[in-house]
């Protein structure tokens, strides 16, 4: 279950029975994600367009670290 509030998200996940608050550049990637499943270097290049700024390592870094904590979380799963 999700809820969107300003520049916040709400996620209910079911199997864990906790509630995440996520800020909206996660709620961009989970977005993304059950879009259409994407490497890391892919799901930086969508955030970099959808800022309209370049890819660099620094981007890559933030998507890697937030693909992982989300997977943590057991919100996404590794392909």
């Amino acid at each position: 279950m999700w809820s969107d509030w300003d520049a916040s998200s709400v996620i209910y996940h079911r199997p864990s029975g906790k509630t995440h608050f996520i800020n909206a550049a996660t709620a961009f990637l989970l977005e993304q994600g059950l879009e259409q499943p994407a490497t890391v270097e892919a799901a930086a290049r969508a955030v970099a367009e959808a800022r309209g700024v370049v890819v660099d390592d620094e981007l890559r870094a933030d998507v890697g670290d937030t693909l992982l904590r989300l997977e943590e979380l057991g919100l996404i799963e590794r392909a």
